[in-house]
């Protein structure tokens, strides 16, 4: 998807919520960089996965390979909790994640297994 924003589609760019869809939507030089940016970290994170479990990774010295994964997952669990745990209100607009703030229908559908 992000190669496809990064070429001008602004299909689904709504499911990101918050300032990466304003982002997105303003558009500009910037823009196009960071999407484009974005698709080949997500192309080197792929690459990595499969170095990690085919034969072909093995070639080089397993330990960057296992340093490299350990910091790209670093950064993507710091980056999703704090999407998680920011709040609806500071992005300007209601996200999915106003949902979580009431929890009881889930608590309540839980007690009765």
């Amino acid at each position: 998807m992000s190669l496809y924003w990064a070429l001008g589609g602004h299909g689904l760019v709504s499911t990101v919520g918050g300032y990466v869809e304003q982002f997105a939507r303003r558009g500009g030089a910037l823009a196009v960089l960071v999407a484009l940016a974005a698709a080949l970290a997500k192309v080197a994170g792929g690459l990595l996965a499969l170095a990690l479990v085919r034969p072909w990774g093995r070639v080089g010295q397993r330990r960057w390979l296992l340093i490299g994964s350990a910091g790209g997952s670093l950064l993507l669990v710091v980056y999703g909790g704090v999407n998680v745990l920011r709040l609806p209100r500071l992005s300007g607009t209601r996200s999915w994640r106003s949902g979580w703030q009431q929890p009881e229908p889930v608590l309540a559908a839980a007690n009765t297994l």
